[in-house]
């Protein structure tokens, strides 16, 4: 892939974007910003070990976050306002993640897996209803 050296890529609000699955040979990224996408499939992304923090928030179109596991690295997850997610379930298997934002995820209803996430120190459920 050509981009083995990028560690940092902001796409906020472009919103014709669809499609990340050229980010799946981006080794060293560590920090990606999709809030506000039209991303539906990020399973790509699973590829991504040094990934670290992550912001999927506003991608109304995304339904599937278990495509992300495993993530070794992942310590921030934002989904807030990513309303067609319903299960979080997988993410308990993210054993580094200590931060994981749902606000508004309105479909969101079983959190007990998360219980399992022994790093989780901030969990963001704000307008939840």
């Amino acid at each position: 892939a050509g981009c083995a050296a990028l560690h940092t890529l902001k796409l906020d609000r472009c919103e014709k974007l669809t499609d990340v699955s050229a980010l799946a040979g981006c080794p060293a990224l560590h920090t990606l910003i999709l809030k506000a996408t039209r991303v539906r499939d990020v399973s790509a992304l699973a590829g991504c070990a040094a990934l670290r923090t992550l912001d999927l928030s506003y991608s109304y179109s995304l339904t599937d976050v278990s495509v992300l596991v495993p993530c070794p690295s992942l310590h921030k997850l934002i989904l807030s306002h990513c309303n067609k997610v319903t299960d979080v379930s997988a993410l308990a298997n993210c054993a580094a993640l200590h931060t994981l934002k749902l606000s508004y995820c309105d479909r969101v209803t079983n959190l007990s897996a998360l219980a399992g996430c022994a790093m989780l120190h901030t969990l963001d459920l704000s307008c939840i209803r």
